[in-house]
């Protein structure tokens, strides 16, 4: 079985983190987005995993280096909707494929891939949310789905599209994609998955679903700091600092120097940050950071950014520097 992670789009609720990498990349407890989900796919040794980009190739293939999968980097020239990206690799994939979205985090029983590939069925994976209207969702009978809308105003179904499907024959799929681009189905400009999925059923391709365990989105910077709250109740790390009170759950990654400070609970700080008489909760500091003399709440903080001085609730993007000498 073959991976398939479109992670070309630019990212717009999540500047200015994605002025300087792409989102996947953006940290959330202890690592990049893309880290947890690469961690998760092991369990089913892909014979390859395709990356779909849009830039920062150098940046995606230094992160990748310590992963032990082949990986195939295509680099799309048009951001024209996951549908479009995803027919990038067309050429590529030669097997049955699992396409997770970049910005899924997610916890599943994978195992079930092996029954639908034997009874050569598709898989779409749900989970039940209160307001449908900011999802596609699936509608259900008997154990199958009988139709697929986009983010629907009256609602149809509360069973959410995650971002995570497995495809038992990969050809139907791309033949799928090449009509509807063909007959320029769009949605606001964009080719999408789910308008070549519901050609599928159409043709009578069985498509099951599956539950998530746990579901945690990283498309906002809201939803980026509960994904982290979740994951550091299932997964801590603490080093040794110096005259400082650390509160759990968080994780902090070797290298970090922390001095004088009170850290936590739900903080995520990288490697080779220091942090100096300063106060932090429910926040993200990525890689090599400064923070001194500061109060840091609700915050995402990027790579080799500089705060220093008393503020509340930060978004600072990569190499950046806030300095409030008052």
């Amino acid at each position: 079985m073959e991976v398939i992670i479109p992670m070309g789009g630019i990212g717009k609720r999540m500047r200015p983190h994605t002025f300087s990498k792409p989102k996947p990349l953006i940290h959330v407890a202890g690592k990049p987005m893309l880290g947890h989900i690469l961690d998760r796919i092991q369990a089913v040794k892909p014979s390859k995993v395709h990356l779909i980009i849009s830039d920062f190739e150098d940046t995606v293939k230094t992160f990748l280096k310590d992963y032990a999968f082949k990986f195939n980097i295509k680099k799309q020239q048009q951001l024209l909707g996951d549908g479009f990206a995803i027919y990038q690799v067309k050429e590529d994939v030669k097997e049955d494929c699992l396409i997770i979205f970049s910005d899924t985090i997610f916890d599943a029983d994978l195992s079930v891939i092996k029954e639908a590939r034997r009874k050569k069925e598709n898989i779409i994976w749900i989970k039940e949310v209160a307001d449908s209207r900011r999802f596609g969702v699936v509608t259900v009978k008997n154990g199958y789905v009988t139709g697929m809308v986009e983010k629907p105003e009256k609602p149809v179904s509360n069973l959410a599209i995650v971002g995570m499907y497995y495809l038992y024959d990969s050809s139907l799929l791309f033949s799928s994609l090449q009509e509807a681009m063909k007959n320029n189905m769009q949605s606001k400009g964009e080719y999408r998955l789910i308008d070549a999925l519901a050609l599928l059923l159409k043709k009578g391709e069985k498509i099951t679903t599956q539950s998530l365990k746990a579901w945690m989105d990283c498309g906002t910077i809201e939803t980026l700091l509960e994904t982290n709250k979740v994951l550091l109740k299932k997964h801590s790390k603490k080093i040794k600092t110096e005259n400082s009170v650390i509160i759990d759950p968080v994780f902090i990654e070797d290298g970090a120097v922390i001095k004088n400070s009170v850290i936590g609970p739900f903080v995520s700080i990288a490697a080779d940050t220091k942090v100096e008489n300063s106060l932090i909760n429910n926040s993200i500091i990525d890689e090599a950071s400064e923070i001194v003399n500061a109060q840091i709440k609700d915050s995402v903080i990027g790579r080799d950014a500089t705060v220093e001085g008393a503020f509340k609730t930060l978004n600072v993007g990569d190499a950046s520097e806030i300095i409030n000498k008052s």
